[in-house]
């Protein structure tokens, strides 16, 4: 609507994601090695990495394909 060029969202959204998934990854690590003792939410990053990655890949490879 305010003719902004968005020709590259996709790729903001792909780093986004992979940042998403970085601080996660850590988050999950974290609650492994006990550090994050009560931490009822980190349990399910174990899946939870591994989608955001595949989500940024995804947004990374229709950026490369030109798809808005």
């Amino acid at each position: 609507m305010t003719g902004a060029d968005v020709s590259e969202l996709r790729w903001y959204e792909a780093l986004a994601l992979w940042r998403s998934a970085i601080f996660c990854e850590a988050m999950y690590t974290r609650w492994l090695d006990g550090e994050r003792p009560g931490d009822t939410f980190a349990r399910w990053m174990n899946g939870g990495v591994p989608a955001l990655a595949r989500s940024a890949a995804g947004a990374l490879a229709d950026f490369e394909k030109g798809r808005p």
